[in-house]
């Protein structure tokens, strides 16, 4: 290849099939195409790759061009150097270049064009259509040439990411196994890069001073990356301030400003968000443009919806913070999400659209900041974020994050003092939520009485409701089904009044669990589920129809009726499908299991009981983890492994003994006579052996051994 450039080609090139082959073919073809990507993605490695990759097919001669630094004024001139073209009279420099290139064939990387778009787009539409000559240019922003052909070149995946890293590392002689002990914090490292592979090429010469693991943690911290090259680099790519500067330099006041600005949003943002951060009530689209057309900011998979990658990210934060107006700007930010909280949580709650929820998710960082910056200073700044707390908690809860969500309910308990009553209770509440989501049945038993106190005092006849509906779930979860079904009927008789359909559903779902797993009675049970479900269809979340799904498979177990099990356990794992509630689902599989082992399908049990105990090593729920491992006993017993069966019997009662699981329903009297029958078929050696065996478990692994007891 002809022509100077910087790139380090020690280190062999990764990935990019999919750019490398649409550039193939447009080189072979005669096309012009510019890459288009953010500053240091890798846009002048992948023409140089495809250019050479050119020559060698077809042995013609690539002739590269670096437009750094070079004025508009100055670009024909570099191009016609680097092509050996002579100044003639009479003859214009774009002329002359075109005549050069159809006497001799060549393929012309244009590099770092974005300082000079328009020179740069007057040759290439000079040259357009001259035979045998291509075209790749690369720039941070589009040329706007006429038919301009553009290709974006986006960051590293996971895996080509960590295999550049580690081609980064070798070139300094420094070894990285991604087969081994590397290969997690690796791909930590490429992660909290977004994949940009400057960031990833000067955090790799961090490597001179930190292992490998310390990088992965030293970029974990919640501050800005501002790593140094080792000068093999252009001035520009020495560190991440000056590949981030060099477009910055382009924009315009209001939006350099605006680019520190969205730097506050972690996840995706919108134009909404970029104006309520300025404090202007103007849209702030044409300011965006601009960070867009300099590939400061990306479109989003989201429509509407923005990104930055984390690495620049980080070098507009530095400049987010010496902003005169942060701490308003951190209200500003506070606010939005709070607004932003209040639209999502009506939502989720009143249609539960499944975007609602996707939306969270994807702004999920940015919703757990505000709350976080609340909490360091609680009073004014916590009743401008409450909506924020509300709107997790229904994520938390029906997502089965039970142990994240328990965190931060405590946090917001202790700083509800700065609170009115009435959003006191309404904090109860959504602690009530979670807790009955995690089966802290005590917590739940506890909060009670302070909900119906507040809700009394204010007259909140929805609040009463919800808070007889909470205290009989937590008193049918710890065997009080008398007290639990006294609460229920208070709590159905309040909704009905206010006609509050979805709080009916609550309630008659709870007096149906009260009537299988209290009475024993799953005619009754069925009945308050298919009414329940009735009013679900029409109002209520996939989430909580999930729930009745589930719960009429348990009715449908005890009915003996195999075919409705898998029909109501199949829907309710659609349903779930989009929560992310592993735990309700290993609930589902479960039952399956138990329906297929009823009709000594073992082979269908076995591998409905695997997928189950995989995802509760993942979401423990101790409940749902006993129920699988007395049913993964029983599947033992029947195939005559008696001392296993035993073993994960006792394994089972100590699990609900220390982490307290109700001892409610038919599957647990399932469980106490097959204990029973298992301790009259063993000797008392052979029990004593069983016990001990239980008793040595570590029970945060006692999934796991229950599925080793169930085979490959």
């Amino acid at each position: 290849m002809n022509g100077p450039h910087t790139v380090d080609r020690r280190v062999p090139f990764v990935g990019r099939r999919e750019e490398l082959a649409a550039l193939d073919a447009a080189l072979d073809a005669g096309q012009t195409l510019t890459l288009v990507g953010t500053g240091g993605v890798g846009k002048s490695r992948l023409a140089i790759e495809a250019a050479e990759r050119w020559e060698a097919r077809t042995g013609g001669t690539a002739v590269f061009v670096s437009l750094t630094w070079v004025a508009p004024e100055g670009v024909a001139e570099a191009v016609s150097r680097a092509l050996d073209v002579h100044e003639e009279p009479g003859v214009t420099a774009l002329d002359a270049i075109a005549a050069a290139l159809h006497a001799r064939p060549r393929a012309l990387i244009l590099d770092n064009c974005e300082d000079a778009a328009p020179a740069v787009a007057a040759i290439v539409e000079r040259l357009r259509g001259t035979p045998g000559v291509s075209i790749l240019a690369t720039s941070r922003s589009p040329l706007s040439a006429q038919d301009e052909r553009i290709l974006a070149v986006q960051t590293f995946d996971a895996r080509d990411g960590s295999a550049f890293f580690a081609a980064r590392a070798r070139n300094a002689d420094i070894a990285v196994d991604l087969d081994g002990d590397d290969a997690p914090s690796v791909e930590r490292i490429v992660a909290s890069l977004d994949g940009l592979a400057i960031a990833i090429d000067l955090a790799a010469a961090r490597l001179a001073s930190l292992t490998v693991r310390e990088l992965a943690d030293e970029l974990a911290q919640p501050r800005p990356y501002h790593f140094r090259s080792s000068g093999s680099s252009e001035p520009r790519h020495w560190t991440l301030n000056h590949v981030v500067d060099w477009s910055v330099e382009k924009l315009s006041e209001r939006s350099a400003n605006l680019f520190a600005l969205v730097s506050r949003f972690a996840g995706t943002f919108s134009e909404e968000d970029a104006a309520a951060l300025e404090g202007d009530s103007a849209i702030a689209d044409g300011a965006l443009a601009e960070l867009l057309h300099q590939s400061l900011i990306a479109t989003s998979q989201r429509p509407g919806e923005y990104a930055m990658l984390a690495p620049i990210r980080a070098v507009a934060a530095r400049r987010r913070a010496k902003l005169l107006d942060r701490r308003a700007i951190d209200e500003r930010f506070a606010r939005r999400m709070n607004d932003l909280a209040i639209e999502l949580l009506e939502q989720i709650e009143a249609a539960h659209r499944p975007d609602a929820r996707a939306t969270v998710e994807a702004r999920y960082e940015d919703f757990t900041e505000a709350l976080q910056w609340a909490l360091k200073a609680p009073g004014e700044r916590l009743k401008l974020t409450i909506e924020i707390f509300h709107l997790l908690v229904a994520i938390w809860a029906d997502g089965g994050r039970f142990t994240e969500g328990l965190r931060w309910s405590e946090r917001v308990q202790a700083a509800a003092g700065a609170l009115d009553r009435l959003a006191r209770g309404r904090v109860w509440y959504s602690a009530l939520r979670i807790a009955f989501a995690a089966s802290e049945y005590d917590r739940m038993l506890a909060l009670g009485p302070q909900l119906i106190t507040t809700f009394t005092i204010v007259n909140d006849r929805l609040g009463l409701a919800r808070a007889y509906n909470g205290l009989a779930v937590a008193s049918h979860a710890t065997g009080r089904f008398d007290e639990s079904q006294t609460y229920v009927d208070i709590a159905f008789a309040l909704y009905e009044s206010l006609g509050h359909e979805r709080g009916m559903a609550a309630a008659l779902v709870n007096q149906g669990n009260i009537a299988l797993e209290g009475r024993l009675d799953p005619v009754t049970a069925r009945e308050r589920y298919e009414s329940a479900l009735e009013i679900m269809k029409r109002t209520a979340s996939d989430a909580l129809t999930a729930v009745v799904y589930g719960n009429l498979a348990e009715a449908a177990n005890d009915l003996h009726d195999p075919a409705a099990v898998e029909r109501y356990a199949r829907t309710s794992l659609e349903l779930l499908a989009a929560t992310g509630d592993l735990a309700r689902t290993a609930w589902n599989l479960h039952s399956i299991a138990r329906a297929r082992l009823a009709r000594n399908d073992t082979g269908g049990a076995r591998s409905e009981l695997r997928r189950a105990l995989e995802l509760l090593e993942q979401q423990t729920h101790p409940g749902y983890l006993a129920l699988c491992i007395e049913t993964t006993a029983r599947l033992l017993a029947g195939e005559r492994a008696y001392r296993a069966a035993a073993t994960l019997v006792y394994a089972a009662r100590r699990l609900r003994k220390e982490r307290r699981v109700p001892p409610i329903g038919s599957a647990l009297a399932d469980a106490a006579a097959l204990a029973a029958r298992l301790e009259s078929l063993l000797d008392g050696t052979e029990r004593d052996a069983a016990q001990a065996e239980a008793g040595a478990l570590d029970l945060r692994h006692v999934g796991a051994f229950a599925r080793s007891c169930l085979g490959a």
